[in-house]
């Protein structure tokens, strides 16, 4: 007998509150969201509702590695502190029954409604098509009766039905668009879809959004889009050719240009990475008092199952919400936390050195020369940012790994330089004059501590509290 969406939530939600204290500490994040037990990947559906910020996430709560998700669900005040809520949706209908997909959310007439892929394999045949769920409280939904509202029937000359999802619901005027990832598998090239609707439940094509760009590669996923500035902005992160060891996989991009509302078209004037890291990826954004907040996926690009070997009960985490602002056309970036309260203030002479407990935010003030480093160490273990040549190096010297990253910043070379550093248990990053940069996921033998200035002769310091948000 096939379980009912309410018997598979209501087994996934009391397996969750059993095991969810034998998660294991060392390497939870504070200052970035993760699940109380179990598998987490992108980030879904990002709407505020009824007083809170809502984010749902691709989920799989019995086990640290991944399986055919549900959506988990969390909810916030300040995108900071979160509040875990029931898990939303289970894959229980013959249209999701490999899982339900990213998608997104939006209100109508004080209702939520989110739509969201569904997915289904069969004998190697993969079939998706997009679907809707309500609520009317935030927190139980209702899947809508006559799902799938845009199924392979639907589908333009030239896409695929087997990569075809991660729906963005924008409203424009009094139209309803769904901005949708897909592929051309003559090509073998990734493209964006977008439909349209007057009420959520009816949907036609429109039209390609975007095709026939590079940075799309093999398959484009996780769309976003939305105005920023003066400009409108669309997000989309990219699955490369794996045979191509040349072509990094897993990259998020950000195009800045003009939206065409009538012809349904994207017009890019820039594309540009909006990370620099492997272990970033399928962000959204929303926003929040008036300002484009984003939020990815972290996930470690080379120790994807440390978490499960280790049996440390959860696996994945959000990268810390980051503000998002043109500037001159330039993309700034800069961690929602460094609007929260500085809590100590220190200068850091050379050679001199400050200890710091816990999750830590820390803004320098340095000049970019070659050979310049700043360490940063725990008894075991040690991160080093150094300049070379026109790359800003961050090593990080573990007892189990020993790995280097790059971030390009020769537009900043020997110039003064406001970097931001945020360190959680497990994840590092790098914000370089908030244009530049890079997220890492990481497992140190202990928690990193003190912060050394060996090569500049003052930096000034602000470490921040991250783990109340007070």
């Amino acid at each position: 007998m096939t379980q009912t969406n309410s018997e598979m939530l209501a087994l996934a939600n009391t397996f969750v509150e059993k095991n969810k204290n034998k998660s294991e500490i060392k390497y939870k994040p504070i200052a970035h969201f993760s699940a109380p037990y179990g598998w987490l990947n992108d980030p879904n559906g990002l709407v505020y509702y009824h007083g809170y910020y809502h984010m749902f996430y691709q989920y799989n709560p019995y086990d640290e590695t991944w399986g055919a998700p549900y959506w988990g669900h969390a909810r916030s005040k300040n995108l900071i502190d979160w509040e875990d809520l029931p898990i939303a949706l289970a894959p229980d209908q013959p249209y999701d029954i490999s899982g339900v997909f990213s998608g997104s959310a939006i209100v109508k007439n004080d209702r939520l409604y989110i739509m969201y892929t569904g997915h289904v394999e069969n004998e190697g045949v993969w079939v998706e098509t997009q679907n809707i769920a309500f609520s009317d409280d935030g927190v139980n939904f209702t899947k809508f009766e006559n799902n799938p509202v845009i199924d392979w029937k639907m589908l333009p000359d030239h896409a695929s039905i087997a990569d075809f999802r991660d729906p963005k619901l924008v409203l424009h005027g009094d139209t309803y668009y769904s901005i949708l990832a897909s592929t051309n598998p003559m090509l073998c090239k990734g493209q964006i879809l977008v439909y349209e609707s007057r009420d959520l439940l009816n949907w036609s094509f429109k039209s390609v959004l975007l095709d026939q760009k590079p940075e799309l590669g093999r398959i484009a996923e996780c769309p976003d889009l939305f105005v920023l500035g003066d400009k409108d902005a669309l997000i989309f992160s990219v699955i490369n050719e794996e045979s191509d060891e040349t072509i990094p996989n897993n990259l998020s991009f950000i195009a800045l240009g003009r939206m065409n509302w009538q012809q349904g078209r994207f017009i890019p004037e820039s594309i540009e990475k909006i990370d620099q890291s492997l272990d970033f990826y399928a962000p959204q954004t929303i926003d929040f008092a008036g300002q484009r907040v984003l939020i990815p996926w972290l996930r470690s690009n080379t120790q994807l199952k440390f978490l499960h070997d280790i049996h440390a009960g959860w696996n994945g985490q959000m990268g810390h919400p980051r503000v998002l602002e043109l500037n001159d056309n330039w993309l700034n970036q800069r961690p929602l936390l460094a609007e929260h309260q500085v809590v100590n203030t220190e200068q850091l002479a050379r050679d001199d050195s400050k200890v710091f407990a816990g999750v830590a935010l820390i803004n320098l003030e340095v000049t970019l020369q070659a050979g310049a480093v700043i360490s940063l160490s725990s008894a075991t273990d040690r991160v080093e940012l150094k300049v070379v040549e026109d790359q800003l190096t961050v090593t990080f010297n573990f007892e189990k790994t020993n790995t280097t990253q790059y971030l390009p910043i020769g537009n900043f070379i020997n110039q003064a330089c406001h970097l931001t550093l945020l360190i959680d248990n497990s994840s590092f990053e790098v914000y370089v004059n908030q244009q530049v940069v890079g997220s890492y996921i990481i497992f140190p033998s202990e928690q990193i501590t003190k912060i050394t200035n060996i090569s500049q002769k003052e930096m000034s310091i602000q470490l921040t509290s991250a783990s109340s948000g007070e």
